[in-house]
Order: C-alpha cells, then sequence, then structure tokens
C-alpha cells in the first residue's frame, strides 16, 4: 500500500506532520478528518522506479552536533536576557552549516510573520523532530525556554554519545568478517585454480567441500561480472526493502532477537523512553501528548504500539504503570519505579532514574561487547578456514594414498 507524507493542524490551530499508509490521496484526507485534523498538503512518499537519489532520501541530514551547539547557544543567549528573536539572529549568524543556516533563516522569517518559535520549528520536521518542537512549546509557555533547550541539548549528546559507542563497538567485528570473506575470495581466485588441474588430472570424485570451492573458484574468475550484478542488485533491493513499513516492521523484530544485539537494543529503547518521557514529563507536556511522542522516537514499531496501546489505557483512566507491566516488553522494575512515581507524585524524578540505570547498562553493554562477540566471531572464522583447509587437503591426502 502507498505510503504518504501529510502536513495538517490540529483543533487548536498546531501544523502536525505525519505519514501514513492508505490506498490514495482521498483515503488519506479521510483518515486525517476521522481525527478531527485539517489536510494542509499531501504528498506521495512511494518510490516510482529507481534512482540513487531517491535510494538514499532521508539518509543525509543536518549533524547532530551542529544541532547540539546551535541549541546551546541559543539557550546560553536567551539565559542573558537577550529576547528571542534577537538570539536566533545571533546563533544563525554564528552557525557554520549551510543546510542548518537556510532552516533558520526561514524559521525566522516565520517568527517575523507571526508564528512562535515552536510553530516556526514544526514547518522544518526533517531538521526538528516532534520531541525538539514540544519541549520548545512547553518551555514557551513556562517561561523557562532556555531551561527546555537545555534539556534538548543533553538528550541529543546522550543519544549521539550512544550511537557513537555502538559504532566503535561494531567496528572490529565487522573489520574480521570483511577480512575473512577477502580470504575466501583470495583462496578462491588464486589458489584453486592452480590446485584445480591438479586435482582433474587424479580422476578421483573430489569430496563435497572441494566440489563446492572449484564451483565457487569458477563463479569468480568467469563469471565475475554476474557476481557483481548479483552482489549490488541485492544491496539496492535490500535497502529498497527496509525502507518498505513491511522490511522496518522485519528487521525491528530481528533486532530485538538476535543474540547479544538483541538485548542491547532493548537497553537503549529503555533508556531513550524512559528519559525523553522524564523529559517531557517534567517541562509539562501532557502525558498523553508525550507518549505519542515517545511511540514515534523509540525507533523500533514493536515498542512503539506498545506505547500507543499504553496512551490508549491511559486516556480510558488506567494508571500509566500498569501499561508497563507487561513482562514480554518491559523489566518489572519499570512498572514498579513508576507505580512509585505516581503514588508518590514524582513520576518524573523516577523516569530520570530509571534512564540514569538504563544509560550506564548500555554503557557497560557497550564496552562489553567485543568479549560477547568473540565466541560467534571465532566460530564463524574457525568454520570457514576449517572448511577451506579440508577442501583443499582432503584431495591432496587421497593422491598421496593413491602414489603411496
Amino acid at each position: 500500500m502507498p505510503i504518504f507524507n501529510y502536513r495538517a493542524r490540529d483543533e487548536k490551530g498546531a501544523i502536525i506532520h505525519g505519514t501514513t499508509e492508505a490506498s490514495d490521496k482521498n483515503s488519506v484526507v479521510t483518515q486525517l478528518r476521522d481525527k478531527h485534523l485539517i489536510p494542509l498538503e499531501i504528498k506521495s512518499s512511494s518510490a516510482k522506479g529507481f534512482s540513487l537519489g531517491a535510494m538514499f532520501q532521508g539518509m543525509t541530514g543536518i549533524p547532530m552536533k551542529d544541532k547540539v551547539v546551535f541549541t546551546r547557544q541559543l539557550s546560553a543567549i536567551i539565559n542573558a536576557g537577550i529576547p528571542l528573536l534577537q538570539a536566533l539572529q545571533l546563533t544563525t549568524q554564528q552557525t557554520g552549516n549551510k543546510q542548518l543556516k537556510e532552516v533558520l533563516g526561514k524559521t525566522l522569517a516565520d517568527i517575523e510573520g507571526g508564528k512562535t518559535f515552536s510553530e516556526a520549528l514544526a514547518s522544518h520536521p526533517v531538521a526538528f523532530s516532534s520531541l525538539f518542537v514540544n519541549i520548545v512549546k512547553a518551555g514557551e509557555v513556562s517561561g523557562t525556554l532556555d531551561i527546555s533547550l537545555t534539556r534538548l541539548a543533553d538528550q541529543m549528546e546522550r543519544d549521539n554519545e550512544i550511537q557513537g559507542k555502538v559504532r566503535g563497538a561494531l567496528v572490529m567485528p565487522a573489520l574480521v568478517l570483511v577480512a575473512m570473506v577477502a580470504v575466501v575470495i583470495l583462496m578462491s581466485v588464486v589458489v584453486i585454480p592452480e590446485l584445480s588441474g591438479l586435482f582433474a588430472e587424479s580422476g578421483k570424485a573430489l569430496p563435497l567441500p572441494t566440489q563446492i570451492m572449484l564451483l565457487l573458484s569458477t563463479f569468480l574468475t568467469e563469471l565475475w561480472w554476474l557476481a557483481i550484478l548479483l552482489t549490488v542488485g541485492f544491496c539496492i533491493a535490500f535497502i529498497k526493502f527496509i525502507k518498505t513499513k513491511q522490511g522496518r516492521d522485519m528487521m525491528d523484530v530481528v533486532a530485538l532477537n538476535t543474540p547479544v544485539f538483541g538485548k542491547m537494543s532493548k537497553m537503549i529503547i529503555y533508556a531513550r523512553m524512559t528519559r525523553v518521557l522524564a523529559m517531557l514529563v517534567s517541562s509539562g507536556v501532557p502525558l498523553l501528548t508525550a507518549l505519542d511522542i515517545i511511540a514515534d522516537l523509540v525507533g523500533n514499531h514493536v515498542y512503539g504500539e506498545s506505547i500507543k496501546g499504553i496512551a490508549k489505557e491511559v486516556e480510558k483512566g488506567v494508571p500509566l504503570a500498569t501499561g508497563f507491566r507487561n513482562p514480554k516488553l518491559y523489566p518489572d522494575m519499570i512498572g514498579s519505579m513508576i507505580g512509585i512515581g505516581e503514588q508518590t507524585g514524582a513520576v518524573d524524578d523516577m523516569l530520570f532514574k530509571l534512564a540514569a540505570f538504563y544509560d550506564t547498562e548500555v554503557g557497560n553493554m557497550t564496552k562489553n561487547l567485543t568479549t560477547l562477540l568473540e565466541p560467534l566471531l571465532m566460530a564463524i572464522m574457525g568454520g570457514a578456514v576449517g572448511f577451506i583447509i579440508m577442501a583443499i587437503l582432503m584431495p591432496i591426502y587421497g593422491l598421496v594414498n593413491v602414489i603411496e
């Protein structure tokens, strides 16, 4: 089913951006009206034909560090007592990123045209997430915009730090796997062809591992162009598949059930979920709005759908802690601590403590990731090397026996 991006206005006049599946634009209009939203713009995001630009669309954007610097600078300038419009002008001048400077220029123009800061930011959903917009909106209402911006900068820095740690921990395993593939290709292209004549002259039936290596060698040496086409085609098809809703959903399920990485994925989700919810609640954002934002931010459709279900239960009057008492998805500690927070009137404090705990857990897991992966990598490398040795030595050993 086609995917559509929309821009709509709610009953309070706020601009809302989102994505939905529908058979056509008229169906999108019907969906939005059922949600009491006024459609402003609807665009199809479904790919028509293949192009590199379309395939990589959305993979580029404003670097996180540039947004963090902008947010911290703006917070400091506002805290010094400088009016928002002048503060934005100063930060725009100091911004080195051309894309961010262009967005901020349009934001300034919108504010001068009568929009609030949060409304102006909402017009640029690619640059500023719904979390950013809602925290700014809460800061505007409460008169603590500088504090809200500082919290946003802290949140973005933590997310960036976690992503950096995970990437760093995956460098060594990735290099090992690349080296293993390179060795297999080298053996298939250089060593096996030199021995193939000897094996053919023996006239003996070759072992299965040797037959497989000979077939692989023939394929890579004589049909190398087909190997390249198949590899490129597979990569393109895989990237296009994971950009579909079905593909994203499948990858989310795989991520949660993969050994080692599954547990880490859950810890990252718990850390982000509790930290963002704590920040939203403490900033004065309504709980239902906060849950809707988190459902889109957790980065996994399994947990996203779960949080949407929790929001529906909370709307009916069910305590927040009850929704998180789901042992299949959430540890008992989350539901218990939120329950204590609801009883004592300190939900945000309990959520901040949960976030600190899971941040520490994620940090420890990323430090130990290489150690955890060593047995798996050794098994894969040992299997590959053992297979190649068997493929080469088994027929040679057979020839030696014949000669003797």
